[in-house]
């Protein structure tokens, strides 16, 4: 099942096949690992965004209009959800600064 094409992969998931998502994962990781790690320049939140994008994208895939552009759509599903953990960390942040004030 290594070598499905993208829409089978993606048709079999929406059938309920967790390894055909799996697959998925695996063959699109490095590819959202890079979309996070540029949007955020941090190498360990990237991790956790990847993890919450493909999360996001199980629990929406039957949103997925063409299964042919699962990549595409996976793609702006990280960068969605690194921003959102961009702006998350810059609240905390002015919080942290606001508590430390006197």
């Amino acid at each position: 099942m290594n070598e499905a094409s993208e829409t089978e992969l993606v048709r079999k998931a929406l059938a309920g096949d967790l390894v055909a998502f799996s697959i998925l994962v695996r063959r699109y990781q490095d590819l959202a690992y890079a979309v996070a790690v540029g949007v955020l320049s941090d190498f360990d939140l990237a991790r956790d965004v990847v993890q919450e994008a493909f999360l996001c994208a199980f629990r929406e895939l039957r949103k997925l209009k063409d299964p042919s552009r699962f990549a595409g759509w996976l793609r702006g599903i990280v960068r969605h959800t690194a921003f959102r953990a961009l702006r998350e960390l810059g609240r905390v942040r002015r919080l942290a600064e606001n508590m430390s004030e006197p």
